[in-house]
């Protein structure tokens, strides 16, 4: 079974999967703590990242109810 993919022009939703949350989404910064509607394993992408060493992918490995965003440089 498929499930349909909403894509989004607004900022900082890229795509989300209607009951399971956003899957892909940016934003200038980090993403935002305990947020609530990211799904699990939902990728957050730094756009404001101009360092080397900065941080410009986040994943969360909380819960869709309350992020928690893991860092990977």
């Amino acid at each position: 079974m498929t499930r349909p993919v909403v894509r989004h022009d607004a900022v900082q939703v890229i795509v989300e999967i209607p009951g399971l949350g956003i899957l892909l989404a940016y934003g200038n910064g980090a993403p935002p703590a305990n947020a609530s509607g990211y799904a699990k394993g939902c990728l957050w992408i730094n756009t404001a990242c101009t360092d080397a060493n900065a941080n410009g992918l986040y994943q969360n490995v909380g819960t869709v109810q309350t992020a928690s965003w893991a860092a990977h440089t």
